[in-house]
């Protein structure tokens, strides 16, 4: 995306502050994400990739992200639009792709990443475009060279939009559906008890066995969560039930932090259950006298008691949680209270509930959860969580989605909640769906806390309905109706 003359460039082409600094652009992004201003965003989103690339810095973001925003806007131009996709599909197209590794199930997100974004960003651009372009010579012409785009990246990288859309251009014109495999003409069989056919099986027999003892030994099953582990997220602003009335969850720690992916067998920086971690939900016991020692106290203990005098720390005249506060570190309450402002500040009914959880209800079809907590080394952490499917089916177009598509976000990942011995397509095997971010939280300022659950928020109404209609099983909302 080479630099044009700035006295004719069209909008998203002048670099902000006239700047070449990515961590400057990147803040203006931000800023203008703050400011719902999408053609900032877009402007931001191609300085960065004039000085890095589509995958750092969240540029691919704020082009896309930043052309919602700006689409959603009264100030939306339909035709300059398309002049904005055409430039930016065009551009990518003119891009030597980046290397996609031979076995992308295998590889390391670092390796899949840039040629995962690349291929993204060019199929949404070119599906957008055909979408937006008013003239029906401009859709003509782009639709072979989309096609060409889309069927040239590796199935496991195209987003589902641009898979149908090859799909269907390859019936409408008589090709053979993309990224079929041919498999070869079988091979004469020779006859049964034949000594051709004796010393192929034995030479079958003496393959499989070699290949069995050459094969790595299985790896070791992942440790079951603790007993404290994350309710269902509830639309109801009831406490949240206890563990034995929610379904297995994931460990209250594993979480994709940022664009790392912490994979099984990773070790965690927290050994065991950080201290103000929600604990598991049991009854509170309400404080009891004390066992009387003589028969004159026990029968003052059964005697009416006179009402005592309320003091600052009676439970009826504190908030909801302050019984939960309590036993809070000061450093962890103070970040909590600090939260909870900053979100009230955009969200209505913002609550924090006993287990110390803030929730912020109705994002979309679903709720927002923001858990705090201490790590070793006097950080705090907060983790930004929300359900996008509740109750959906396990099966394996599932699981490949979550394996393959699930860590594509800069801002958080999609995690799938469900025992470790389910089995895929069985009638039981469900789990909860949910996307989240974890974040440092000692220094972190007003801004970047909630640019950050714009993000997420964002991502889970724009994703929540697509993947239930997809996958099966509910929404929250649904389950609130």
């Amino acid at each position: 995306m080479a630099r044009r003359n700035r006295t004719s460039q069209p909008f998203w082409r002048v670099t902000p502050n006239a700047t070449s600094d990515p961590g400057a652009l990147y803040r203006h992004g931000v800023e203008c994400l703050n400011k719902r201003d999408g053609r900032g965003m877009l402007a931001s989103g191609w300085a960065l990739c004039q000085v890095g690339s589509l995958h750092e810095n969240q540029a691919s973001d704020f082009l896309t992200d930043g052309y919602r925003i700006w689409r959603e806007s009264s100030g939306f131009d339909r035709a300059e639009a398309a002049a904005f996709l055409t430039d930016l599909f065009d551009a990518l197209r003119s891009l030597t792709p980046p290397p996609a590794p031979a076995d992308i199930r295998s590889a390391s997100p670092e390796q899949v990443v840039p040629a995962s974004v690349y291929h993204g960003t060019r199929c949404w651009a070119g599906n957008e475009l055909l979408e937006a372009t008013p003239d029906p010579s401009v859709r003509e012409q782009y639709e072979p060279q989309v096609f060409a785009a889309v069927t040239e990246a590796p199935k496991e990288l195209v987003p589902r939009r641009s898979v149908d859309f090859a799909v269907g251009y390859a019936a409408a014109h008589g090709m053979d559906e993309p990224w079929t495999i041919v498999l070869p003409e079988p091979r004469d069989h020779e006859l049964v008890g034949s000594a051709g056919s004796s010393s192929n099986s034995a030479e079958a027999t003496d393959s499989s066995s070699s290949s069995t003892s050459s094969s790595p030994a299985p790896p070791r099953p992942r440790p079951r969560p603790t007993p404290g582990v994350r309710p269902t997220p509830s639309p109801s602003p009831s406490p949240s039930p206890s563990p034995a009335d929610e379904p297995d969850g994931h460990p209250a720690d594993s979480a994709t932090v940022f664009t790392q992916v912490l994979r099984p067998g990773q070790p965690q920086a927290e050994a065991g259950p950080p201290a103000g971690a929600p604990a598991p939900e049991r009854p509170r016991p309400t404080p009891a006298a004390p066992a009387p020692q003589t028969s004159q106290e026990a029968e003052a203990a059964q005697a009416p008691q006179a009402p005592q005098r309320q003091t600052e720390q009676q439970p009826s005249q504190q908030p909801e949680h302050h019984a939960a506060q309590q036993d809070v570190p000061a450093p962890l309450r103070e970040l909590r209270e600090r939260l909870v402002g900053w979100l009230s500040e955009r969200y209505r009914d913002v609550r924090v509930e006993d287990n110390g959880w803030i929730t912020v209800p109705d994002i979309g079809p679903s709720l927002l959860q923001i858990e705090t907590s201490a790590l070793v080394g006097d950080h705090l952490k907060a983790e930004i969580f929300a359900p996008l499917v509740v109750d959906v089916p396990v099966t394996d177009e599932l699981l490949r989605y979550v394996a393959l598509q699930g860590a594509r976000f800069h801002f958080g990942a999609v995690t799938l909640d469900a025992e470790d011995d389910v089995t895929p397509g069985s009638s039981d095997a469900q789990g909860l769906l949910q996307f989240s971010h974890t974040m440092l939280a000692d220094g972190t300022s007003h801004e970047a806390f909630l640019a950050a659950v714009w993000l997420i928020a964002d991502t889970v109404v724009t994703q929540s309905v697509g993947l239930q209609r997809r996958f099966g099983g509910s929404l929250v909302a649904d389950l609130a109706s």
